[in-house]
């Protein structure tokens, strides 16, 4: 007779537990810099979804790129 097929978490060995627990911390780990980084003021999450207060007096202003200026042509002294 050959062993039944394992059911439920008796097949989880614990090496799998320590892959899920891994996994589990790194991803909320991730939020958590997410989250400390943001520019909102005020963060809410409810069933109607995410929103996020942002404070316009914090905010800087979009970089405007520089205009390259032309090159002098300084003539060469004669010798």
């Amino acid at each position: 007779m050959s062993d039944p097929e394992p059911t439920g978490l008796s097949g989880f060995t614990i090496g799998d537990l320590g892959v899920f627990i891994g996994t589990l911390g790194s991803v909320i780990t991730g939020i958590l810099i997410a989250l400390q980084h943001s520019k909102c003021k005020n963060i809410k999450c409810g069933w109607t979804g995410c929103s996020c207060d942002r404070d316009p007096e914090g905010e800087v202003a979009p970089v405007q790129p520089v205009a390259e200026e032309e090159e002098a042509i300084i003539p060469a002294a004669d010798p």
